[in-house]
């Protein structure tokens, strides 16, 4: 998101110290070398922050927008991975996800919607944190 002008990274951290119940561990200290790395952090900031709901998987998804996912692992949460839709859409037109799912860390554009698997748990899109109304 840097490359876009956001800094999840202080956004997430700053969030967190202002507003620690909305993270769901009131008790536990923020991470700013860790909590934007993770979807259980990002969601509750994108809830906050973000035009969700509006957007969902039914073709109305625009490049930009952030796409969270349940994979199936069982970890207490449904969102377990994140995406961001890219220009790109797979043969059946659905657009596909830029997002870290192999091995190696490596970040690239995989067709992952409009499948049984994984499952779309929730759509946000993000405008920039200084853009007023």
């Amino acid at each position: 998101m840097r490359p876009a002008g956001l800094d999840l990274q202080s956004l997430i951290y700053e969030d967190r110290l202002l507003h620690p119940r909305r993270y769901g561990k009131p008790g536990e200290a923020p991470n700013p070398s860790l909590d934007h790395r993770r979807v259980r952090n990002m969601v509750p900031y994108l809830r906050a922050h973000a035009a969700a709901g509006a957007i969902g998987p039914a073709g109305k998804l625009q490049p930009g927008d952030i796409v969270v996912l349940d994979t199936g692992i069982v970890n207490g949460t449904p969102y377990d991975h994140i995406g961001i839709v890219d220009t790109k859409t797979d043969a059946a037109g659905n657009p596909q996800l830029i997002n870290v799912w192999t091995v190696g860390y490596r970040t690239q554009s995989m067709s992952l919607l409009g499948k049984s698997y994984p499952t779309v748990v929730a759509c946000f899109r993000l405008g920039h944190p200084f853009d007023y109304e």
